[in-house]
């Protein structure tokens, strides 16, 4: 599809070109771009899974971009996940359920890149140096509930 191609062209220039040093990272031409990922949030739900794949392959050639494509991540996780809730995930807002199981949207694929983003800036630096409100700390937390919350729930719980 054209969304696809689009979608994977603007992925492809986030990825090319790493610079060396910091004094060479074009910070304007990401955010621009960053932009225009953010709207493949509104596509259908294989845009969005390419986008959750993709969000991983920037943040190994482009490390700077982590937190703010992990800030990205973390608030689409948020539509789906509620702490206190038995289970932890919103199936209905995931799956249609009504139909053949239609996915509305690819949540595997999602959780999967926010763990890859918090691993990959575990391995960049110590989280005693992120601050409390980070991006990555935000989203290694709520990782976390989401398995002890997993691990609590009964199976029945998931409909």
């Amino acid at each position: 599809s054209i969304r696809l191609n689009a979608l994977n062209s603007f992925l492809h220039l986030l990825t090319i070109d790493t610079p060396q040093t910091p004094q060479q990272v074009n910070y304007s031409s990401d955010r621009e771009i960053l932009g225009v990922l953010r709207r493949c949030l509104a596509h259908p739900p294989y845009i969005r899974q390419r986008l959750y794949e993709g969000a991983v392959e920037v943040v190994l050639s482009k490390p700077h971009m982590t937190s703010t494509l992990l800030a990205m991540l973390h608030h689409q996780f948020l539509l789906y996940f509620t702490k206190a809730a038995s289970p932890p995930i919103d199936i209905a807002k995931c799956v249609d359920m009504s139909t053949d199981g239609h996915v509305k949207e690819p949540i595997v694929h999602l959780v999967f890149a926010m763990q890859r983003c918090v691993i990959l800036e575990l391995s960049r630096q110590p989280p005693t140096e992120w601050g409390p409100q980070s991006a990555v700390a935000l989203a290694q937390c709520d990782l976390n509930a989401l398995v002890e919350q997993v691990q609590a729930c009964a199976l029945d719980a998931w409909g």
